[in-house]
Parts: structure tokens; sequence; C-alpha cells
């Protein structure tokens, strides 16, 4: 349908501003009387003079986006395009699968190792599975006197070097009794002296959370993390002793048994080293896991260090991802085992390769995305068969304009993190040099979590965020930093490394207290990066808005496109010449892989177009790019002095486009490019179905198919379906009754309709951007009812 503002602009043409729905108190649509507020959203009916239908803004996402940018849509901003969905309401609603150099997309498969990767002259026989290692605790424990120090052959005073008080001895026979206290105390003496003993042990159901808490809290502080716990589905706690670090001149036993066994490949290993490659390759998929956690989880268990690992890129936690790691020498029986131990993961499709990967090293992500509760344009008293009518060809024509004109290529909010401070505020103050700001940023914590923790709300904010308050505002008020980490979760790393620098002792005091510039050097390279890169991506997304404000979708003088794009349609011919040496021989240059360094330039050029290159009509908005501010970068002309005014304010920082370099290598900024808009790799498709339980798996996954061929357990996701029941069982905030909006009410609870998306986009650009171009906003992340509500 055409709509009115658009009916004095020239076909094709952007209108120079957009409505944006960022601006609570300004709606998009000139109806305001006819909204009224409802939680986090604003519901009404939009009229014009032929239709009338429901639309609902969600306040809280909008204004997020808006903090950060994301304003603007590619293709003309029609209402009638708005239609409403909730996505990532399970966690595998949302799959990412990576999409290799060769535009291969990557499944998992196979877990099995290759008969020709497996190691010579060693039993494939696994290890033994938890109910045996039940079986042989039930037997053992059973014996085990009830006096410590009988329990583990020493005298009392012996026990002293578990560095265990006695107070500490008291709670853990409270909560463990003393067998199964002996039992630990005689696990970790084994682990440190290098002796076998058992595998895992189990306390007794424990089925009050908060108990498990502190009983996980208690273990973590006595035993100095050398024991790691674990609560099982059946609330019993998994007691397992982290390996001590083998030095690096140690022999491995050559007959060791399955579990025991080395994981790194020798590396006098011909076999593996010349033949097939010392970095083995494999497919890893995962739910509701992070892809460092995960990699650190493999690296403890296999007592390699993490950086024998690498990958081309992270993937959502929240999210059922499949990509490709590689490991440098490591033996695929060795990681073929963890598939026992891990819970929401699994690793195969095994392979050799003489090269690792590195960061980038993918062409992009397919995207299978499940979209929920869908509401349209005027579906209000249609029956069932209408609205799926409606459903198809509001989907099919957004889905077209969408593989027509792409979307902004905006960063999403992913990229700014997920605490009250986004990362590219932290970012900002580095730049300043603020350090004592950074870390402070950093170390932030809200007063209501903290609140939270010690009223024992678990309503409102997740566990992790709670412990954390508690944790920074000990840290905060004088404790020192032995008596935080037990408290701080491990997923916060800067956190950690930053109070573990700062609270160093010596001879009674912390000299190191003040040195903010050197904790924060301290906190490891991809975090400090991310912080960076987050303020390049704040400031990208503005330059993008700003563009397409001051000029459509239309291409103008003193827009930047890259180099090669610039060659290949102007009909650029690159002189290569052969290099030769001093006697006029050709150099042949061995091949990349085999070189200390690379020729190649970091990031690619950017030529900024003429009127000639316009008048030429070779070029399009799909060629344009933005830079990230960087020293290395080329700025466009054609938006004035943006980039210098918007970074120069308060809310850019204060800072210089053009003096990006600092003293500390780390935070030196040299820049990139970025296209303004993206569009997806194939046509998307969309597929539409009829759904009345939420927990039902519309779309399967590698897991999926691995069960319904027997490789996997029944029980694989036992332990999430279980986190997940105890998030929706989650008390939610009283509200009063109210009536729906006149519109909204939809398909009823028992078949509502779902759109199920597929689509392969590049590297680099954000599936959620896609989405939102898709309904004009109106697709949000599902709110857990433990999330706390948007004021």
């Amino acid at each position: 349908m055409s709509h009115p503002r658009d009916s004095d602009k020239h076909e094709g043409e952007q209108p120079r501003k957009r409505p944006r729905l960022h601006d609570a108190s300004q709606p998009a649509f000139e109806v305001a009387p006819k909204f009224k507020r409802d939680g986090d959203r604003i519901v009404g009916v939009f009229t014009n003079n032929t239709h009338s239908w429901a639309v609902v803004v969600r306040l809280a996402e909008h204004a997020k986006e808006a903090n950060v940018g994301i304003t603007d849509y590619a293709s003309p901003s029609d209402v009638e395009l708005f239609w409403d969905a909730i996505y990532k309401t399970r966690y595998t609603d949302f799959q990412v699968y990576e999409i290799d150099l060769q535009g291969n997309v990557l499944h998992l498969t196979d877990l099995e190792v290759p008969p020709e990767l497996r190691s010579k002259g060693r039993s494939e026989k696994p290890a033994d599975d938890e109910e045996e290692f039940r079986e042989t605790l039930n037997t053992r424990t059973a014996a085990l006197p009830t006096n410590v120090g009988a329990s583990t052959g020493k005298k009392p005073a012996e026990v002293k070097k578990h560095q265990i008080t006695m107070f500490d001895l008291a709670l853990l026979h409270k909560i463990f009794g003393e067998q199964l206290t002996a039992s630990i105390i005689e696990m970790d003496d084994n682990s440190r002296s290098g002796r076998k003993g058992f595998r895992f042990r189990y306390s007794k159901p424990i089925k009050d959370k908060q108990e498990r808490e502190e009983a996980h809290m208690l273990v973590r502080r006595v035993f100095n993390m050398r024991i790691v716990s674990e609560t099982m589905q059946d609330n019993t706690i998994r007691f397992t002793a982290n390996p001590p670090k083998q030095p690096t001149n140690a022999k491995q036993p050559t007959n060791a048994r399955p579990e025991n066994r080395p994981a790194r490949v020798p590396k006098s290993d011909e076999l593996f080293n010349t033949m097939y490659g010392e970095h083995l390759h494999f497919t890893v998929y995962k739910e509701n896991r992070d892809t460092q956690e995960l990699l650190n989880w493999m690296a403890a268990n296999l007592s390699i260090h993490t950086h024998n690992f690498q990958t081309a890129g992270t993937k959502d936690r929240r999210a059922a991802t499949v990509q490709r790691f590689s490991g440098n020498r490591i033996e695929p029986e060795a990681l073929a085992r963890l598939n026992t131990q891990m819970r929401g993961a699994r690793i195969g499709n095994f392979s050799r390769q003489k090269q690792p990967l590195s960061m980038g090293d993918s062409n992009g992500n397919m995207f299978v995305i499940t979209l929920r509760d869908c509401h349209f344009p005027r579906e209000h008293g249609l029956d069932q068969d209408a609205k799926l009518a409606l459903a198809h060809s509001t989907v099919e024509s957004a889905i077209s304009k969408l593989n027509e004109n792409g979307f902004i290529n905006y960063y999403g909010l992913q990229r700014f993190g997920t605490m009250d401070v986004g990362t590219h505020e932290i970012g900002k103050k580095i730049l300043k040099n603020d350090w004592k700001g950074a870390v402070d940023l950093i170390l932030h914590y809200k007063p209501e979590a903290l609140a939270a923790y010690h009223q024992g709300d678990e309503s409102t904010f997740f566990r992790d965020e709670r412990y954390r308050a508690a944790a920074l505002h000990k840290w905060a008020t004088g404790s020192k930093w032995g008596e935080v980490m037990p408290m701080l979760p491990k997923r916060f790393v800067a956190e950690t490394t930053l109070i573990k620098f700062l609270g160093q002792e010596k001879n009674g005091k912390m000299p190191q207290r003040n040195n903010f510039q050197g904790a924060l050097l301290q906190i490891q390279r991809p975090i400090k990066t991310m912080y960076l890169h987050a303020y390049q991506s704040f400031v990208w997304n503005a330059a993008a808005g700003k563009r397409l404000e001051m000029h459509g979708l239309k291409v103008v003088e003193g827009d930047l496109i890259f180099c090669s794009t610039y060659d290949a349609r102007a009909g650029v011919k690159q002189d290569v010449q052969d290099e030769v040496d001093e006697l006029g021989e050709i150099i042949v240059q061995p091949a990349t892989y085999d070189r200390s360094f690379s020729t190649k330039n970091q990031f690619e050029q950017a030529h900024m177009l003429t009127n000639k290159d316009i008048e030429s009509g070779k070029f399009s908005i799909h060629d344009v790019v933005l830079p990230l501010p960087g020293t290395e970068m080329e700025y466009p002309t054609n938006l004035g002095n943006f980039y210098e005014t918007f970074m120069g304010s308060e809310q850019g920082g204060g800072l210089d486009p053009r003096d990006m370099r600092r003293s500390k290598r780390d935070f030196t900024l040299s820049g990139d490019y970025r296209k303004i808009l993206a569009k997806p790799l194939d046509k998307a498709e969309f597929e539409i179905k009829l759904y009345s339980n939420d927990d039902e798996q519309l779309a399967p996954t590698d897991i999926d198919r691995l069960i319904a061929q027997g490789k996997v357990p029944q029980n694989f996701r036992a332990w999430m379906t279980a986190k997940e029941a105890a998030e929706k069982a989650a008390p939610e905030k009283a509200a009063p009754e109210k009536e729906a909006p006149a519109g909204e009410s939809g398909i009823s609870e028992e078949q509502k309709i779902a759109v199920i998306l597929k689509l392969k986009l590049g590297s680099g650009a954000y599936a959620t951007m896609a989405i939102r171009e898709l309904s004009r906003g109106g697709i949000t992340p599902y709110k857990r009812p433990e999330e706390p509500q948007a004021e």
C-alpha cells in the first residue's frame, strides 16, 4: 500500500527524516490519545482512512537501542509493516550455524573420532560412566571411619596443611556430614600429591537453593578452588578435584588409563605433525553457554592452557550455536571423552589441519530463528485461516523488502554488554586515559541487586548479578580480595582480574591499590579490546544514522567505498609485477601459513567517490562504507565535521577522531570500515506454524537430530529444562488486571502463530538488526519472569 508520507518522494528515494520510535513521550504515530501505557509497552489502535489495527511499541527495547544510536530503518517507515513477535523464548529458538571460508554451513553430525586420527597402540575403551563411579563411591565411602584424621591416615595436626580451621570443619560436617567431609579432604590430598583416587563424590540431595549456594561457596573458599562443586539434576552436589598443573618437562605415562591419558600430542609424533597436521579442528555445539566459558572448562579438564584453542569468533550465550574450534597438538580421544561430562554441549566432526583457526576465519552465520506469539495488523476478528493468510502475506512482504533493500548494518545491543554500564562507556574512559573512571565502571553494581541479595529476593535479579553486587560491595567497603573471590561468580573475569591485582598484599599493605592503569593492563586482551571496539561501534551507529538522515539511500559525492569494489566496478587494472632479487631472479614467496608475518594490510583501504563516479551509475548505497574511528582512517566529507563534533561532545567523550594513538599499544585503535547496509547472503526464507505449547521445539537443532539417531542421550537438556522451568515459575510482579486493548487479542492461547526465519548473514552482521528491520522493531527478546521490569 502507498503511504501518504511517501507520495511526494521520487521512486526509491529515502525520506530525509524518518520517524523514530524511541521517544515514549512522542510516539511515532500521530494518534497518541488512542495509546495507553501497559507495563513496558505502548499499545493502541492505529487508524487511517481505510484500516484499523493494533500496534505495540516496546519502550524499553527502543530506549536501549536509541542509547547506542540504533534509530532508523532501511526501508520507508510504513507502519502497516509493523508486526509483533517474541524471540528467544527458549534457548533453542535462536540457532546460529557458522559458515566456513568455503561457504559451507557447519553442522555437528558425528561425535566419533575417525579411525585414521586415533592414537596407535591405545585402548579405545571409553572412561567409566558416572553411575559406575557412584557405585564405587558408595562402596568405598561406606568403609570410611567418621573421624577426619583416621580417614586420611594422618594425625589431626597434619590436617592443618589443608588450612581447614575447626570452625570450617564444623560447617563442612554440618552440611555434608563427617563421612563425606573426610572423603572430600582425602580427594583433595590425593589430587595435590598426584595419587589416584575417586573421580567423583556426591552429597545427599539438598533441596533448599540458598543452602546449596552456601555449600558451593564454602567448598570454594575452604579448598581454595581445588575442589569443583556442581549441582546435579537431583539436587545432589558433585565434587571433582582440579588436577594439579603438570611441570612442562614432566613425562607422561604411556600406559595410562583412558581418563588419565595426556591430552597433548607429543611434538615428536610425526604421524600427527607431518602427515595430518598438528592442529585438531572440531565442531562444537552448545546451548546457553558462553564460548569463552566453555573454552575455559575444556582447557581446565584437559589440564592445558586456553591459548591452545582458537576460534573464528564468539557466539551468543542464550542460543543454540555451532562453530568450529582448533586446538594445537591435542588428542581427539581426549576431547571426545569430554562429551560424557559437559553440560549443554557436544564435540565432534574431528579433522587434522596444518593451520589453526584465527579470528575472522568465517564467511558469516546462518540463523534459524523461531519468532513466537506473532500478531499482525488488522488480525482482530479474523478466523484462524484468515489470520494465517494475513500472517503469510505480511511476513512475505517484509521478507521481500529485506531481501531487496537489506537493513542498516548497526552494531546490535549485544555489542554493548548486558550489565547496567555499557561497555562503550568503559571504552570511552580508557581512551580518555581516565583509568580510575574505567575501573570504577567495571566494578559498578546496582544497589537494587545488593538489596535483593540481602533480602533473598530471587524474583528481580539473577543469582550471578546478586552475588556480583554483594562481592563488589564487600570490596568497595574495605574487604580483602581473598574474602571477595569466593563470592564473585567465575564468569566475571574482568572484575576478578582487577580485584586480584589491586588487592595484592605486601607486608600487610596493598601497594597496587591505586595502580588503576596497571590493573586494566592485566585484563585479558580480548576483553580490553571489547571495551574499545564497543566505543568505536557506538560512534559508527551514530554516524550511520546521521548519514541516512542527511542523504537517504542515494550515493552522493564524498561517500567512501572499498578500493577493491571501486577497482572492480571502474575496471581499474592492477599492475602486478613479479618481485626479483639483485640477480634478476623471480622471488618465490612462501605460502601465507609459512610466513612469520603477513604482508597484507590489516584493513582494506577506502576510496572517496567523486561526481564523475556517481554519474557512472556503477555504485549503490550497498557499496558505501563508514569508518570506525582510528589512526588509519579516512573520513567522508559529505558528513561535514560530524565525527569531530560528535566525538568531541560530552556524549562522545571529548575525543579527537584523528588522535586515536595511545602510549599503550593495547589502547591504540587503528580503525576499520563497515558497510552502511547489509543484505542476506542468500534469499531469506520463512515458514509459519501453529503451536499451543511454548516448550514445543518448532525448529529441530543438530542435537535433536543426533538424539533421534540415538547418538546423544534423551536427557541431554534435562539440566536446562529444569532451569527454564524454575525461571518460568519465579513469582512475577503483581499487577492489576487490565482489559486487553482493541485488536490485540489475536489467536487463542491454544493456537498461536510462530514464524520460523532462516537467513544467512555475512561476518559482523547482527541477526537482531535484520529481524528489527522485518517488523519495524516489533520483534523483541523474551523477558524472563525474574528479570526486572523496565520503568
